[in-house]
């Protein structure tokens, strides 16, 4: 049986991931085509996991990493340009959605991930202070919907 990924429960892995607060990001990793894994330490090394699968839409923490391919995909590099040694500002869920905010503060950069966890419309975007998509793992031209994503 399916468990919904829910606000309620997007509630609970925000509360729980309050522990990646004041960490540093130290890996991102890219294994599936909407699924990515970002390493941050904060007195251990813990993983936060989302994924936009239409299906399987979610996000948790993970205690060890797991292998990424060779060669990492463009989404990935793009992350790991903006937010790789940066420090984890907040972890929030928006309101009462299925949205879940990750705030990064680098040297000279605040990016925030947004990962919005809403079956088939299932997103994880990447945005700079000013709101602009810097990078999203799935583009949504203006033809596709009356809510583009382009970066």
């Amino acid at each position: 049986m399916r468990v919904p990924f829910d606000s309620l429960c997007l509630a609970a892995v925000a509360a729980e991931s309050q522990v990646l607060v004041g960490g540093r990001v130290q890996r991102v990793i890219q294994r599936g085509p909407l699924e990515v894994e970002i390493g941050v330490y904060c007195g251990q090394e813990l993983f936060l996991f989302v994924t936009a699968d239409a299906q399987y839409a979610r996000a948790h923490l993970l205690t060890r990493r797991r292998e990424g391919p060779k060669e990492p995909p463009g989404f990935c590099m793009a992350l790991r340009k903006a937010i790789m040694d940066a420090r984890v500002e907040f972890v929030r869920q928006r309101g009462l959605d299925r949205i879940l905010e990750v705030g990064f503060r680098g040297k000279d950069s605040v990016f925030v991930l947004v990962a919005e966890l809403m079956g088939k419309h299932s997103n994880i975007v990447l945005v700079d202070a000013d709101g602009k998509v810097y990078v999203a793992i799935k583009v949504v031209g203006k033809s596709k919907s009356k809510r583009p994503i382009l970066p």
